[in-house]
């Protein structure tokens, strides 16, 4: 294992992990462990393990780790100008490697007092390849064209927690402004990677890096009102994902109707937030004031259409699901009737072929009304009659 004994300066904290078996406890550990070794090569500020094992009361598996600083907190331990100029060089550090961590949560990034960041649970983090100009990554949401970003990561699953805990909405803006000003020089330095990587300086790849560095230098507030929407987009749909998973038990077994039918919910937002990011990008790519905010809405229009279509996608699954599944537990789960689904599923379907926004945001907000209905008047006793339907139109089909 690529550990060694350290010298604890900070906060001694425990790296857990629980498998079926001891053996797999200990390789889920292994995994960690030789992930931050290779981050730490990087200069990346990732933890030092102990190298002595010790075992938990409930039989997993933890090592010791020492930890400088806390999670970011508004009021208690916010994060400063220079926490963000550290957590920009770290992430670039993980870019230039082609380590995407995939797991940048609130919870795993630790700001001290000093401006330094540290960032842990590397073992889900995963290499990505450039293929004939064209980059391979878990992230179904970035196009083949873009590096993958740890920033993206980190934006789509920590920093919007931080942000949305703001409660000034002017200070919320002014935050995300001046982010994106220190992000500047980070896509300045990852256009220049792409050149010395043998990218042509007309690609795609460099030129999306040049344009986002150029928008961010001096944000205008569309951009800024574009960010932060996209921040938004993403965490609700993440979340909305986390607790479907959560209400199916995926984790613990124990099953949570309800929590599957507020996904449902949050994903109809998500998808609504996201088709008014479309349509303004649309908009802006066109009429944006400067000519550099227009390159840089040409380019994210590529990236909000496959956001909308992979929301899109998820919604249909998240929601059909919770109308009809049979696999739900021993009694299924059926939020209401056949004629009920049959009814969303073609609503549905009209909001993806339609262009017109207006129509769609009226058809979003109907769906999202009488899915939540729906939500609020099940009962297990609705439940156990909507199956009942189901099955006797199966029978007779």
């Amino acid at each position: 294992m690529l550990v060694s004994p350290i010298h604890f300066t900070g906060r001694t904290e425990y790296l857990h992990s629980q498998g079926a078996t001891k053996k797999e406890a200990l390789k889920n550990i292994e995994n960690e462990l030789r992930q931050a070794h290779t981050a730490r090569m990087a200069y990346i500020n990732a933890p030092n393990y102990q190298a002595s094992l010790t075992r938990a009361d409930d039989g997993g598996i933890s090592f010791k780790y020492t930890l400088d600083g806390e999670p970011a907190d508004v009021k208690n331990n916010p994060i400063t100008p220079k926490h963000i100029t550290n957590l920009l060089e770290n992430f670039y550090r993980m870019d230039k490697i082609g380590f995407y961590h995939r797991d940048l949560t609130s919870e795993h990034i630790f700001y001290a007092k000093n401006g330094k960041v540290q960032i842990d649970s590397f073992s889900s983090a995963s290499k990505f390849q450039n293929i004939n100009g064209e980059f391979t990554c878990n992230n179904p949401n970035i196009p083949p064209f873009i590096m993958p970003s740890n920033t993206d990561s980190f934006e789509a699953q920590g920093l919007y927690d931080y942000i949305d805990n703001i409660e000034d909405e002017k200070e919320q803006f002014n935050f995300i402004k001046n982010y994106l000003v220190q992000k500047s020089d980070y896509h300045n330095s990852r256009a220049k990677l792409l050149l010395s990587e043998g990218f042509d300086s007309s690609s795609k790849a460099v030129m999306f890096e040049k344009a986002k560095a150029e928008a961010y230098e001096n944000p205008s507030d569309d951009v800024v009102t574009f960010e932060k929407t996209k921040l938004e987009v993403n965490y609700i749909s993440k979340e909305a994902d986390k607790m479907w998973k959560t209400g199916k038990g995926l984790k613990d077994g124990k099953l949570r109707p309800k929590k599957c039918f507020i996904a449902g919910c949050l994903m109809l937002y998500a998808l609504k937030l996201s088709t008014e990011l479309k349509s303004k990008t649309d908009t802006l790519t066109q009429n944006a004031n400067k000519p550099c905010d227009r390159k840089y809405f040409e380019y994210q229009r590529e990236c909000v259409e496959l956001l909308g279509t992979n929301i899109f996608n998820k919604t249909k699954e998240i929601c059909s699901s919770n109308f009809s599944n049979i696999n739900y537990g021993t009694k299924g789960l059926f939020l209401g009737t056949p004629e009920e689904e049959q009814s969303f599923k073609k609503c549905l379907e009209q909001i993806n072929m339609n262009e017109n926004y207006v129509n769609t945001f009226y058809s979003i907000d109907k769906l999202l009304k009488s899915y939540a209905e729906l939500t609020n008047n099940w009962t297990p006793e609705n439940n156990a009659l909507h199956k009942r339907e189901y099955t006797s139109k199966a029978s007779v089909s």
